[in-house]
């Protein structure tokens, strides 16, 4: 699923830091600094679409639950990225 391919990411980033360690804490800072921006970007989506389909009150459920599709959708497309 995705959260294997982020994994998979995840490790191959850190075996490029890790492929040559002079310095092995720099080399793991180096490779936290690499993967905040990325990381991050899901998280604060993730963040957003939990925000709109955990809505609860009266139109925003009705109209969460037509676009439910669509943004799900999005969601998935996005953290594909």
């Amino acid at each position: 699923g995705q959260g294997a391919c982020q994994a998979v990411e995840s490790a191959a980033a850190l075996g490029r830091h890790l492929a040559d360690p002079k310095d092995l804490p720099a080399a793991l800072a180096a490779y936290a600094e690499s993967r905040f921006a990325r990381t991050a970007m899901i998280t604060n989506r993730s963040w957003t679409y939990g925000k709109v389909f955990a809505l609860e009150a009266g139109w925003s459920c009705w109209l969460r639950d037509r676009l439910s599709g669509l943004l799900g959708g999005l969601a998935v497309r996005d953290t594909e990225k």
